[in-house]
């Protein structure tokens, strides 16, 4: 079975660093590089896949009286089909 659906990504607002230049302005203790950035910017993304999907079913036997501590014992070799189907 092959399933086809899409995904919507939306972002929160943000800025990209365009450049650096150095600070010669301020005092020469507090110089450093400042960022150059660009406008807001949004990026909203919309993904279309497919998803293949194969069915499996898994058996185990869960009989035990200590289910209820915890503890559970499966022995494969003595599988006893007790399927309950709600």
């Amino acid at each position: 079975m092959i399933y086809e659906d899409s995904l919507q990504l939306f972002s929160t607002p943000f800025k990209n660093i365009e450049s650096l230049f150095w600070d010669i302005d301020s005092d020469p203790d507090n110089q450093r590089y400042k960022p150059n950035n660009s406008d807001w910017i949004y990026s909203d993304i919309t993904i279309n896949y497919n998803d293949t999907l194969e069915e499996f079913a898994y058996y185990a036997a869960v009989d035990t009286p200590l289910i209820d501590q915890g503890i559970l014992f499966i022995d494969q070799q003595e599988f006893e089909d007790t399927t309950m189907f709600i």
